[in-house]
């Protein structure tokens, strides 16, 4: 992979931190992803633009932000999950409730 690919692949992956669409549930500004950028390559924020970066550089940011869009995905999915139950709960608690009245008539 060339120098131009590599980083048209990052910038395609850390563009989902930010931008719309199914990735775009990390919540993050454009402003807020640099800053993440220049974190986890321990860079400054003048440093931190993809077209600035070698080939090893772009390998990282896309690692980066699937493991970072992974976990946002991940951590939705629990909370999903968590609210079903709840909801199975709720409905399960009103359907004795009204068979106890019923009972009871």
């Amino acid at each position: 992979m060339n120098v131009w690919e590599a980083r048209a692949l990052a910038h395609h992956h850390f563009d989902q931190l930010w931008q719309g669409g199914e990735a775009g549930v990390a919540g993050m500004s454009r402003r807020a992803a640099y800053r993440w950028l220049a974190g986890i390559m321990q860079l400054t924020d003048d440093e931190a633009h993809i077209r600035l970066f070698d080939v090893a550089q772009c390998e990282r940011v896309v690692e980066e932000s699937k493991r970072y869009v992974a976990g946002v995905l991940e951590r939705q999915l629990a909370a999903k999950r968590a609210y079903e139950k709840d909801v199975g709960r709720h409905i399960a608690r009103r359907r004795s409730q009204g068979k106890r009245r019923r009972s009871a008539a």
